[in-house]
């Protein structure tokens, strides 16, 4: 797996239930830091604060 692939993967994993259709539908856009934000737990979900 790539490091892009395995960021994407994680972030999946990770994010916010809220946001899951969210980022799935944006993953091309979302840079590597912002997923790697995502992974950390460092953004907040907009709708539920976690």
């Amino acid at each position: 797996m790539t490091d892009r692939e395995e960021l994407e993967s994680r972030a999946v994993e990770e994010i916010c239930a809220c946001r899951l259709y969210d980022l799935q539908d944006s993953l091309q856009e979302t840079t590597d830091a912002e997923l790697q934000a995502v992974i950390d737990h460092t953004i907040k979900c907009e709708i539920c604060g976690n």
